[in-house]
């Protein structure tokens, strides 16, 4: 009883506040990064509005383009993504990708394998006329870079097959910086910032104004409250060229594992 009155509380508090209505600023990002070949979404791990804001921005993008969507998972369970996309998302399809893909049930949840994120895989699901891959690499000594090869071969494969499709990556915001250097590494050079070297890249980064998001602070992971700010404008232009645009989206709240949700 105890576990059903826990497993309650805890998809009752996941639907606080999904399902905002940012429509003006999903129309305004989407006219401002026209032109980009990679627009990266730069995201905080572990929120619930941060993936749906994307989910409606590939939505809107994808009226006017062919769109390939790239998530910050493990490459290595592509296969499994593919076999999940394909299914009807039922609860045995789900517990089959969790254990095909063990990055959803390993020990270190760090926010990318949210109950959000498997909600953006299953709308993703639905449209048939877009193609999502996962490009996470590991076990290099440049992560960065190896992302970034991974990508540019999604995109020459695409070409090869005249496809001639936006590419939507979803990431860790320091991920999509277009500028040299982090408080940690001032010649730390970003995966977008590699990216924008063969193709035009546009960088959008969602700002919170307060709230929560699940995420680690090694070694521990649990909800941790944000900081944040407030502005006058939804969108904030930092810069025209390359695109580099930040975006207001209000207060956050924390996403749980998926494995949890759903009994694992």
């Amino acid at each position: 009883m105890t576990k059903l009155l826990l497993l309650f509380s805890v998809l009752f508090y996941q639907s606080i506040a999904f399902g905002q209505d940012w429509s003006a600023a999903i129309k305004q990002t989407t006219g401002l990064v026209e032109g980009a070949k990679v627009i990266v979404v730069g995201e905080i791990h572990g929120t619930q509005e941060m993936p749906e804001f994307f989910r409606d921005l590939v939505v809107e993008v994808s009226k006017a383009h062919q769109v390939c969507v790239g998530l910050e998972l493990s490459s290595n369970a592509g296969s499994a993504m593919d076999t999940y996309l394909q299914s009807s998302g039922s609860a045995q399809d789900i517990d089959k990708f969790f254990r095909d893909a063990s990055n959803w049930l390993r020990g270190y949840q760090d926010g990318r394998n949210s109950s959000a994120m498997l909600k953006l895989i299953d709308a993703l699901r639905e449209k048939e006329d877009i193609c999502v891959y996962s490009f996470d690499v590991r076990g290099t000594d440049d992560r960065e870079q190896a992302m970034t090869d991974f990508i540019l071969d999604k995109i020459a494969a695409e070409a090869d097959a005249e496809a001639n499709r936006v590419h939507l990556l979803f990431a860790g915001n320091v991920h999509g910086r277009l500028s040299v250097g982090v408080p940690w590494d001032k010649k730390f050079e970003s995966m977008a910032y590699r990216l924008n070297r063969k193709h035009q890249v546009a960088s959008v980064e969602l700002v919170p104004s307060g709230g929560s998001a699940w995420m680690c602070q090694d070694p521990i992971c649990k909800q941790f409250e944000l900081g944040g700010r407030q502005g006058e404008k939804a969108v904030e232009v930092i810069s025209e060229h390359p695109v580099i645009l930040n975006v207001l989206i209000g207060t956050v709240t924390a996403s749980f594992p998926a494995a949890k949700i759903h009994g694992f």
